[in-house]
Order: C-alpha cells, then structure tokens, then sequence
C-alpha cells in the first residue's frame, strides 16, 4: 500500500474538486441542472458529509479499534436529515476542503500498516481498510464526473438560445 500515492490523489481530487466549483454562486449551485439529480450543492453537502462520517472514519476506526462496530451512515438520507438545501455553499465547500486537509493530514501520519483488517460491519462484511481507503479515491473521482456533468448542464442552461454544439460531442 503506498499511502503516500493515496494522499496525493486525495490532495490532487480536492483540488480538481475546489476548481470545477470555484466560480459557483449561491443560486448558481441550488439549481438542480439535471433532472432526478443532486444540485451542486447537494453534492458539496455529500461529500462534506462523506469525510467526516464515512471513509475516515471507516478506515481509522479499522485500523485503530477493530472490534468496534462502525457506525451506521445514510447518505442519501442526510441530504434531507443535514438540511444541505439550508446551508450556504461556500461553507459546505470549505467545510470539505478543510476536512479533506484534515483527513490527508492524520493518513501521513498513521503507523498502522495492516490494510487487510476487515470492517465490523454485517453489510460490509469481507472489506477491509485499505478496500475503503481505495474505495475513497474512486468516490471522489465519481463525484468529479457528476459536478462535470452538472457544470456542462449548468452552461448548456446558461448559454440559452447560444448553440454549444461547436465544442464537441459531450
């Protein structure tokens, strides 16, 4: 396990993240731009939520205190449960950021090495802590592909009667 690779790509998908969301302003990131879809603020709020309640703790609760049972997450129920649609953007986009410095922070210095320690949790069973902390740079690269999705809604919305179909086939 190279943890050090691990943090960069952590650091590289925060940034990338900061970037493809930089220029949003509140009403730009409450509207929902695809139909049946998060708006980009729902989507700040997930992964806000997701660094602090989930892959973190997930993989130091493993590698710390195996025995302990995880604790329940609901994703898509804290949507509502968190009141993301309440909060400013800015701060749940800050709030991630500065939780993602947090979490690439206390992963440098971990000294435990046992990545194959599984998870106690029954709906997670046959996972372990380096299956997660895996698992946690791929969900930052889905959530890049959805707030590009949403910022290519965004401006095929913005550009009104503007035909777009000049830049490519998206």
């Amino acid at each position: 396990m190279n943890l050090g690779r691990i943090c960069h790509m952590l650091a590289a998908h925060a940034v990338t993240i900061a970037a493809l969301t930089s220029d949003l302003s509140e009403p730009e990131a409450c509207v929902v731009y695809i139909n049946g879809q998060w708006s980009f603020k729902e989507v700040m709020g997930h992964l806000f939520d997701e660094e602090q309640h989930d892959f973190r703790t997930r993989v130091f609760q493993t590698m710390s205190a195996p025995s302990s049972v995880l604790p329940a997450i609901d994703p898509e129920g804290w949507v509502v449960a968190h009141q993301y649609a309440g909060q400013k953007f800015s701060v749940l986009r800050d709030g991630f950021l500065l939780e993602r410095r947090n979490s690439i922070a206390s992963l440098e210095s971990f000294t435990k090495t046992n990545w194959e320690q599984t998870l106690n949790a029954e709906h997670l069973a046959g996972l372990t802590a380096g299956d997660i902390l895996w698992s946690w740079v791929t969900h930052d690269v889905l959530h890049i592909r959805q707030l590009s999705e949403l910022r290519y809604a965004m401006i095929a919305a913005q550009a009104g009667t503007h035909s777009i179909r000049y830049a490519g086939e998206w």
